[in-house]
């Protein structure tokens, strides 16, 4: 199973983002997460163990804020990461598609007064523990 902490990591609301006019401004922060996710999952050393995209995965993401988003946008924040992990033709990825024949996709939100987000993904349909997590570094 990967299991990748990204501290520091602010996940905006895109939905509120989302209106007209404000494409440039969602492109640019969805390219900066990605690049964030994609930079944190090459220092995992993940590629070092596992080099195909999985076929099925279940994933878990947990967001970690001071405040709780709605669920609309919640869903919409994470939206970049799941990209970040998804395989295309210059990235090998952790799976082959977002699509819900690929992944079962679980996301959660923690208060805490730093921003991070933490990732889990597992090959098949078997669900992550709601109660995962990874351990702060000292």
């Amino acid at each position: 199973m990967l299991k990748l902490r990204i501290d520091e990591l602010y996940l905006p609301n895109l939905a509120n983002l989302s209106r007209p006019g404000s494409w440039r401004k969602v492109s640019e922060i969805k390219a900066k997460i990605k690049g964030t996710v994609r930079g944190a999952l090459d220092d995992s050393g993940f590629y070092r163990e596992r080099r195909k995209p999985l076929l099925k995965a279940s994933i878990l993401i947990v967001r970690y804020g001071p405040r709780e988003m709605d669920w609309e946008g919640l869903v919409a924040s994470v939206k970049p990461v799941v990209d970040a992990l998804k395989a295309d033709a210059m990235w090998p990825g952790v799976f082959v598609d977002d699509s819900p024949k690929h992944i079962r996709l679980d996301v959660l939100q923690r208060i805490d007064p730093r921003y991070r987000v933490e990732i889990f993904v597992r090959e098949g349909w078997k669900r992550i523990p709601r109660n995962s997590a990874i351990p702060r570094a000292s």
